[in-house]
């Protein structure tokens, strides 16, 4: 039996609690998935879009999963991976939040924020104290090594 990996979707972020949510395929996540599958895996995916209710994260808004219920799914899953896919450099502030929840939720999981912001800032990724790696560039490869490593009880920062 392989290890526990959750790959979690970042809400898009609004201006205002009166924003239409913009609802998207978690494509990020289903591709690190079937990376993770095809290597001997068996990846959760968890979409917080799909939960109810407008949250407030900061100066911006998310509609799903309240931060409460985030934190829970995060921890019955009990990863000892979890990896956020965060599409856009405007959503980041939700990404780090859940990666807070995460921390808390599962102190001792590797916790890895990937995206367009991780690959362009990711000195801003790793300048939190919840996030572990920033993956830059395309993560299908990148989330392999790192479950290979932390299954093997090796250092996950060696991971180029």
């Amino acid at each position: 039996m392989s290890i526990p990996v959750l790959l979690v979707d970042t809400p898009p972020a609004m201006a205002s609690a009166h924003e239409v949510p913009r609802i998207n395929i978690p494509f990020g996540a289903l591709y690190l998935g079937e990376s993770l599958k095809r290597a001997g895996f068996d990846p959760v995916i968890y979409d917080p879009k799909t939960g109810t209710g407008i949250h407030q994260c900061g100066t911006v808004f998310y509609a799903g999963d309240s931060p409460e219920r985030i934190h829970d799914r995060i921890r019955y899953a009990a990863p000892r991976i979890i990896a956020i896919a965060n599409l856009m450099s405007k959503d980041t502030g939700v990404a780090l939040q859940i990666a807070s929840l995460a921390r808390a939720a599962c102190p001792d999981a590797v916790i890895a924020v990937g995206g367009y912001h991780a690959t362009a800032a990711p000195e801003d990724i790793l300048s939190q104290p919840s996030v572990d790696i920033a993956a830059i560039g395309e993560g299908e490869d990148t989330i392999v090594e790192i479950a290979r490593c932390v299954e093997a009880g090796q250092d996950f920062r060696t991971v180029a």
